[in-house]
């Protein structure tokens, strides 16, 4: 049973579902390439960030590697923007994590926010935002996850683009967060 919908649900309807269902039971043969739509262009796809292109990238302050013994793992970085890369406080308009490799599982990055399997980059309403602040301590939280074993160690150096509201945008509604742990 649900209760209620949920931003950015991605669901299939009974029908949909049973149309899965019937084309597996049947082989799951591969369709006539000519009767394929075509080719789904998302935003940002040139640059490799759905954001667009980012006003600034950090990311965790060094390479990480995630060594072959490792199953499950939580790892601390903490980093700071310098002036040059915030010499003045801005408003964030936009914010999106990239895993640095196949290991990320999920990423929770005060205050820029956070990453997990199935989530969207934030990208805020008009009147909207959070502020950075110059000199912020980044506390990068990383959860790496993979199978272990010889050779399947992996380096990682995760980043988060970030996109501004122009100066002088005003941002009647303020977003904070703050952790619950």
């Amino acid at each position: 049973a649900t209760h209620g919908q949920f931003r950015n649900e991605r669901v299939l309807n009974e029908d949909e579902i049973a149309t899965i269902v019937k084309w597996v039971q049947h082989g799951a043969r591969k369709g006539n390439p000519k009767d394929a739509p075509s080719p789904v262009h998302f935003p940002g796809e040139n640059t490799g960030w759905q954001i667009g292109t980012p006003d600034l990238i950090v990311d965790m302050g060094s390479d990480y590697f995630v060594e072959d013994d490792v199953e499950d793992i939580y790892v601390d970085f903490k980093t700071t923007f310098s002036r040059e890369d915030l010499p003045k406080d801005r408003w964030m308009k936009a914010v999106e994590f990239k895993g640095g490799s196949t290991a990320v599982h999920h990423i929770i990055a005060r205050p820029l926010g956070g990453m997990a399997p199935g989530y969207d980059p934030v990208n805020y309403a008009d009147g909207f935002g959070s502020k950075l602040k110059a000199d912020t301590e980044v506390s990068w939280n990383m959860h790496y996850h993979k199978e272990s074993g010889p050779g399947t160690g992996v380096w990682d150096r995760t980043q988060a683009g970030i996109v501004f509201w122009p100066k002088g945008t005003e941002i009647d509604h303020v977003i904070t967060t703050e952790s619950l742990g």
